[in-house]
């Protein structure tokens, strides 16, 4: 039996932010900052997988591989701003401040991974899992400083339950009526 899925996602976030922070109270004259920025984030993401459910020496094998792409962009645009001043008692909200560019920048970063696990079924207590992932992750930022890397790693794992018992067993459990010394739950019929 085969599987094939496909996730895409995009998301986009626009942020413009303008807060007033006071930064000294004089007698009715307030002093403040006003720093502003504006960002802009997207993500876009596909995720493929391919699953196949088999078995081999009488084992079962849940067998999945896939493939990942993404592509993040990040702008971000800072001032730095001082006052104007204002008054305590009757401030003005409609100042503008005097604002001078503290940063420019634009990040593109791209990312790329190819993977395969495989869950085995050793019997009706164990399973073991395995696989290995491998994956590059590349930004870009306006000043053209690069910071690549690329990686692989690895995960296993043991899975042991106990189904039958699982499903044969059920669980009641009473809770007595409130009194002023309320004793604990007790728990019932175990079959």
């Amino acid at each position: 039996m085969f599987n094939l899925r496909n996730t895409l996602r995009f998301s986009h976030v626009d942020r413009d932010s303008a807060v007033t922070n006071p930064t000294a109270v004089l007698p009715d004259t307030l002093n403040r900052s006003r720093p502003q920025r504006d960002t802009q984030e997207s993500i876009l993401d596909n995720q493929t997988d391919l699953t196949a459910k088999f078995d081999t020496f009488g084992f079962g094998h849940t067998a999945t591989t896939g493939i990942e792409l993404s592509r993040e962009t990040f702008d971000f645009l800072r001032w730095a701003s001082n006052g104007p001043n204002t008054t305590i008692s009757n401030p003005n909200h409609h100042q503008l401040p005097a604002k001078t560019l503290a940063q420019n920048s634009y990040t593109t970063s791209t990312g790329f991974g190819i993977y395969v696990a495989d869950q085995i079924r050793l019997n009706q207590y164990f399973d073991i899992v395995g696989g290995v992932r491998w994956d590059y992750f590349g930004t870009e930022v306006n000043d053209k400083f690069l910071n690549d890397s690329a990686t692989s790693s690895t995960r296993c794992g043991v899975i042991a339950v106990d189904l039958s018992s699982i499903r044969r067993r059920r669980r009641v459990t009473t809770f007595p009526t409130a009194r002023l010394s309320t004793p604990r739950p007790k728990a019932l019929g175990l079959a």
